[in-house]
């Protein structure tokens, strides 16, 4: 599964000095992640404390600073009260990023990051807040829990897309019995955490193969190749928003069959993930060939309820075969091996 934690301070309205592509910024991150928070197969969590947090230092309620701001910054694309009800979701979302990862709070000092991040001095509390968050994952990290694993979104952009984190921990409320049982607290705990700024950030450093192989549902099946879709276009410079992705289907049988296929291959499971956004984008067609009635040249494309059959190729031995109906709607129905298969479930997906 995709989880991710928000950096509290991502919600923190920009400073009245900003620039134009400063604001721009900070309203499309957060309708970004507030667009990815309502998909299906994701967790998408915040601090409980957030909101607490953010009044503590004036950064919310939002001001008509912010109107007024991005008014005379000449952003006009982006209505206030949409964005204010867009952050009020954030806080409303379940579960809280403690009840997810089942830490309830944890008392540390002397905490280290590298590379640094650099926090907002005009947000001491919220910041204090978002370090606690990515020292508690640090910890899950350093005790080698194995789940949740969840990224943390930063406030600023970062090249790194993780960050080691060290600190002294002096207390701890949890119910998990993988950390209760671990008797040397308090103690110096050091671990890694995955870490982005952005969608965008977050699409390209994702391990789509280990979602696809991963997935336990249609629904974190869909979200992994709404992610590779989405990161195929923004490496062709294709700026799409998440909500204007390729609506596309999967068939009733497709993530048995491609399970039965791929097995542990991972590789190969990131080769169907490619052919699957090949074929929703209309790339590579010469790897594209119509899955016929017979074996011969001549026969007829197989079709039904409006929608004609195809066939791609994967490797020599391994092909995806999949629907393709009205305004190229698409409908992934199968994963073909040995070479000679040419199995088709007729289109009824989801």
């Amino acid at each position: 599964m995709a989880s991710i934690a928000l950096d509290p301070r991502l919600l923190a309205p920009p400073e009245t000095s900003a620039n134009a592509a400063t604001l721009r910024a900070y309203v499309t991150r957060l309708l970004g992640w507030s667009s990815f928070a309502r998909e299906k197969g994701c967790t998408v969590t915040i601090s409980r404390d957030a909101q607490q947090q953010l009044m503590a230092d004036g950064a919310y309620p939002f001001a008509a600073s912010l109107r007024d701001n991005l008014k005379s910054k000449g952003i006009c694309e982006y209505d206030f009260p949409t964005i204010k009800v867009f952050c009020e979701g954030f806080f409303r979302m379940q579960p809280s990023f403690q009840e997810y990862v089942g830490v309830d709070d944890i008392l540390h000092e002397r905490a280290e990051f590298s590379p640094s991040l650099t926090g907002s001095q005009l947000l001491p509390n919220t910041t204090s807040e978002a370090e606690k968050n990515l020292v508690t994952l640090a910890l899950l990290n350093h005790c080698q829990c194995r789940s949740p694993r969840v990224g943390f979104v930063l406030q600023n952009p970062v090249k790194a897309t993780q960050v080691s984190v060290s600190a002294y921990l002096h207390a701890i409320e949890t119910s998990r019995t993988d950390l209760i049982a671990n008797g040397s607290l308090p103690s110096d705990i050091g671990g890694t955490v995955t870490v982005c700024s952005n969608l965008n950030d977050f699409a390209s450093s994702c391990d789509v193969g280990a979602l696809f192989q991963n997935a336990v549902n249609d629904d974190q099946l869909r979200l992994c190749i709404k992610l590779a879709v989405y990161r195929s276009r923004q490496q062709r410079h294709i700026d799409t928003d998440w909500d204007e992705l390729p609506v596309f289907r999967i068939g009733a049988e497709f993530r048995g069959r491609a399970r039965i296929v791929a097995g542990a291959n991972i590789g190969l499971c990131f080769n169907i993930v490619r052919s699957i956004v090949d074929a929703i984008d209309n790339l590579n067609l010469p790897q594209t060939h119509v899955l016929r009635t017979g074996d011969g040249p001549n026969d007829p494309q197989r079709t039904s309820e409006g929608f004609g059959a195809w066939r791609r190729d994967i490797t020599s031995e391994v092909h995806l075969h999949y629907w393709k109906g009205p305004k190229n709607l698409i409908e992934i129905g199968w994963v073909s091996h040995p070479h000679d298969d040419m199995h088709l479930p007729k289109p009824c997906g989801n």
